[in-house]
């Protein structure tokens, strides 16, 4: 649905009400808004110092100095993917070509014309504020319907790892050593503020002791109602394709849904899957977990079970019991 926009010279030529119309389509809800974090590395900080660096920067001896103070914690910056020619501006004010967040498509209608401003105006009544010390910058989304997603592994940085490191580098997880991290206070209060977090499947593929997912379920557990584990293995599959695959795994709740959810199964068994939107991506909710080859001793699937505990545990001790659960989404791009 959220393609990326192509060339229509007569777009102005339209009805006020259809260009505003798509102007809202523009930025449907609920959205994801993707970060990564960034903190100390058995590879190093390259990830962290690149957050501060710009091509030719004039205030390069402030940024230097800002990133001493972020240099041995973790925090947030905006998706590092493979066109980075968007960090070079300010503040962001273009939509990178890789990023699929919502946040940043939507600062960049705001600079489009009025029409477009307008739509993009963020309408909620609960906000989470995200800070990017890197940008210097602050932005809020809609807390009750978006979702935060927390990447913990650069791709981009794990392709350029050292031979001698690869065995590790693939036994080793990032999660565990961002959870070993100190974590900024920003970067603390944004998560624990959260109601939508995902992290994508993979960090969960690798060893992560009970006392790991009982820090990550602490440090999220607030007012946490869903974690999604977001799977990227098909995002390339064909539309028709796509349409197969939703309509199974709505029909299909088996053994390990069932499982997965049984605390609050009668509610699960009748809700529509959710679907969260971002740029030129979508991700879908599957209920078929059998499907992607899980089982009861796959990783991701004990890590699911694990987490989703600890935090009802957590959250019964707290008095404040609203988390639904553990959801596993496919992402999908929009494309035929």
């Amino acid at each position: 649905m959220m393609a990326k926009p192509a060339s229509f010279p007569q777009f102005v030529n339209l009805p006020a009400e259809i260009r505003l119309g798509i102007w809202e389509q523009a930025v449907s809800s609920p959205s994801m808004h993707v970060f990564d974090v960034c903190f100390p590395s058995l590879h190093g900080n390259d990830r962290s110092r690149h957050a501060f660096q710009r091509t030719d920067d004039v205030h390069a001896a402030r940024r230097r100095q800002k990133w001493t103070k972020y240099e041995y914690v973790a925090f947030l910056d905006r998706l590092r993917g493979d066109d980075e020619s968007a960090r070079d501006i300010e503040d962001g004010n273009e939509q990178s070509g890789s990023d699929p967040s919502m946040y940043r498509h939507r600062k960049a209608l705001r600079l489009a014309c009025n029409e477009a401003a307008s739509s993009a105006v963020l309408q909620a009544s609960n906000f989470n504020t995200v800070y990017l010390p890197g940008h210097g910058s602050v932005f809020e989304y809609d807390n009750d319907n978006d979702v935060l997603f927390l990447r913990f592994t650069d791709r981009a940085v794990e392709s350029n790892v050292p031979k001698s490191l690869s065995v590790l580098s693939r036994s080793y997880s990032r999660l565990s050593e961002a959870l070993g991290a100190h974590w900024s206070a920003e970067m603390a209060l944004t998560v624990w503020r959260a109601r939508r977090i995902a992290i994508d499947v993979e960090e969960t593929m690798h060893s992560l002791s009970r006392v790991e997912i009982s820090y990550l379920a602490a440090y999220m557990q607030k007012d946490l109602e869903v974690l999604y584990l977001v799977d990227h293995r098909h995002v390339k599959r064909k539309f028709g394709e796509r349409l197969t695959d939703r309509g199974t795994s709505v029909r299909n709740r088996g053994r390990l849904f069932r499982v997965l959810h049984r605390r609050n199964l009668k509610d699960n068994l009748i809700r529509n899957p959710d679907v969260i939107y971002g740029v030129g991506r979508t991700y879908r909710e599957t209920f078929d977990l059998e499907s992607l080859s899980w089982d009861e001793l796959h990783p991701a699937y004990n890590f699911a079970r694990l987490v989703a505990e600890s935090i009802r545990v957590r959250q019964a001790a707290a008095g404040t019991e609203v988390f639904r659960g553990v959801r596993v989404l496919l992402a999908e791009d929009d494309t035929a």
